[in-house]
């Protein structure tokens, strides 16, 4: 995607360069790593500090703070310039959203709502990849069926921290767009819309996603989702 961005006249070798440098060090066994990385010793080469040479072991260790790519962890950072305390209270859906979610998980006894939340708008880590307001999404309500239905697009607003029985659970607040069509993997939705605030935990997101301009110069009012990153 980087280099389609910066060198749009040679789309088609970027994109086979880069399929194929992430499909073939994926592929490569584990001896073979091993064999190479021993190779790159001898020689005096200084250890990887990334790519396809660390083994699962050396990625947890290199950030155990902050979740890894590829391992579906959820993580956050807070901080004086990307969040705040809000009054639960003040917003019923938000209350709503936690109270379903404590259910589902089946607690022996009633959650106890909070009167006060932590609400961020960036510092929040994925699957190893980085959300703040503004970013694109696919996801799914908790309603949907996803086996039949088209994931949603929406725009994150902020998330939220809330303690369920001693655990901490992330939830998120995001507009949802509505789609117009969907060719593939990408989702064509409109901006000029009316947009709706969803709540929901952010284990119902599927994917971080890019938003690009549509096919048709003619159409502003339209942009595509392009999924980037899945969540698990």
């Amino acid at each position: 995607m980087t280099n389609f961005i910066h060198d749009r006249k040679a789309v088609h070798i970027n994109m086979l360069r880069g399929w194929s440098a992430s499909s073939f060090s994926n592929a490569v066994r584990f001896d073979v790593k091993e064999a190479i990385a021993a190779k790159l010793k001898a020689r005096g080469t200084k250890r990887a500090h990334r790519g396809f040479l660390l083994s699962a072991v050396d990625q947890v260790n290199k950030r155990r703070k902050v979740t890894m790519k590829g391992k579906g962890d959820i993580g956050y950072t807070a901080h004086n310039k990307n969040s705040s305390m809000i009054v639960a209270a003040d917003n019923h859906d938000l209350n709503t959203c936690i109270a379903t979610h404590a259910r589902e998980l089946g607690l022996p006894a009633s959650h106890q709502l909070p009167t006060r939340v932590l609400k961020l708008t960036s510092g929040v880590r994925i699957n190893g990849r980085p959300w703040k307001k503004g970013s694109m999404c696919f996801y799914y309500l908790p309603t949907d069926r996803r086996l039949d239905d088209t994931p949603r697009v929406g725009e994150v607003q902020y998330f939220v921290v809330t303690a369920i029985q001693d655990r901490e659970h992330l939830f998120v607040c995001l507009d949802q767009r509505p789609i117009v069509d969907t060719v593939l993997s990408i989702i064509v939705y409109d901006i000029t819309q009316p947009v709706s605030l969803k709540f929901f935990h952010v284990d119902h997101l599927t994917h971080l996603a890019g938003s690009v301009p549509f096919w048709h110069a003619g159409r502003p009012d339209l942009r595509c989702g392009v999924p980037i990153a899945p969540t698990i």
